[in-house]
């Protein structure tokens, strides 16, 4: 079994991520043609393995123009049995990893190399942590994390491609509320998932991290750590007159370094503005690169604050409700709260809400965490 080690307060773990490329999908008949692991941690890598794989058989054309291995490529390549040994020594004890990983394990397994200790499959906690994609492949969630996909299919590239998917997953459950965290590991004891003991590392981790950080005094707030923005902007006095905000020298070309003044943008920003105002309907088609979210969301906020009323702004994608939500919104906040000198009405603030099947089902959450076991199919 695969030892999880603590030094200093973090689980020390190493990692291998593992990707074949086959001339089928059957393992019982089809063969490996291209192998490659990567070893690694969360400090970086630190070996790497990849060999061609003779599979005995002409390799099929449709698989062929998927991979861009041909049969030139394997026909002096070693047999799998013969670089067993030496993958088992460069796996060793570590963790394996893969996307759809079974597929891995399954023909490692036909072909001799029975491997037993621990392994996580990016595919299980990717549909935990990115609920919201459509595609979970890992060329699709790659394009997700912009990762480059140019050699797609090919053993090496979709390791590269694994491992930072797997940092990322990492990252983000590390990052999530500890409730959350715990319950998400309490579904995966009921569900026996493979990747649990990944899982209780990381967990542990965290829970050894919140209690040092119980008996830590907190630091008082260092002026130093502010932003370079909040401290410029102290002394300044930014108009939010749609005219001098949307300005070279207004509140966003401040706070945006390659902003550009632009009248379409002004001219859709008083319109927004005016059609609030006058609590009628506008029908508004500008070109890219106007700047379009800006011209709708600072009105829209002035709107809010000045006569404390909640406003609604509804987007046709979840991307671009992502977009105003990460990138937009607090730029725009912060132009509009320049403006405003009375600490009483300084803040913005915002939230976003999905569509209804963008959210866990409570009810039915309860039933299945009430559950003492769970097939791998329901978590």
């Amino acid at each position: 079994m695969t030892q999880l080690t603590q030094n200093n307060g973090q689980i020390k773990n190493n990692y291998c991520v593992i990707d074949l490329e086959t001339t089928g999908l059957d393992n019982l008949t089809d063969a490996i043609i291209e192998i490659a692991v990567i070893k690694f941690d969360l400090d970086g890598i630190s070996e790497t393995y990849q060999s061609f794989v003779n599979p005995g058989r002409k390799i099929p054309p449709f698989i062929s123009d998927l991979t861009g291995i041909f049969d030139k490529d394997v026909l002096v390549a070693p047999e799998f049995n013969s670089i067993i040994p030496k993958l088992k020594e460069f796996i060793g004890d570590s963790i394996l990893i893969g996307h759809n990983v079974g597929f891995d394990v399954g023909f490692l397994r036909e072909f001799g190399f029975n491997f037993e200790g621990t392994i996580f499959d990016t595919l299980d906690l990717s549909y935990v942590i990115h609920p919201t994609q459509l595609d979970y492949s890992l060329t699709g969630l790659s394009l997700f994390l912009d990762l480059d996909i140019s050699n797609a299919h090919r053993a090496m590239a979709d390791c590269e491609n694994t491992m930072n998917l797997f940092i990322n997953l990492v990252t983000a459950i590390k990052n999530m509320q500890l409730r959350t965290f715990v319950e998400i590991n309490n579904m995966a004891t009921k569900g026996s998932w493979e990747s649990l003991p990944v899982l209780q590392a990381l967990l542990s981790e965290r829970l050894l991290s919140e209690k040092t950080q119980e008996n830590t005094l907190s630091p008082k707030a260092d002026p130093s750590t502010e932003s370079q923005t909040e401290i410029q902007s102290k002394d300044r006095n930014f108009s939010t007159d749609l005219q001098e905000l949307f300005s070279d020298h207004g509140a966003l070309a401040y706070s945006l370094t390659a902003f550009e003044e632009r009248q379409e943008q002004l001219d859709m920003a008083v319109m927004v503005k005016e059609t609030i105002e006058n609590n009628s309907t506008s029908v508004i088609e500008a070109g890219t690169g106007v700047g379009k979210s800006m011209a709708y969301l600072i009105p829209a906020i002035q709107y809010a604050k000045d006569n404390d009323k909640r406003v609604v702004i509804s987007t046709n994608t979840i991307n671009l409700q992502d977009q105003l939500m990460e990138e937009d919104l607090p730029i725009a906040a912060w132009a509009v709260k320049t403006g405003h000198k009375t600490a009483a009405n300084s803040d913005v603030r915002y939230s976003v809400l999905k569509g209804r099947r963008n959210y866990l089902c409570l009810k039915k959450f309860r039933y299945f965490a009430s559950r003492e076991q769970l097939d791998k199919s329901e978590t």
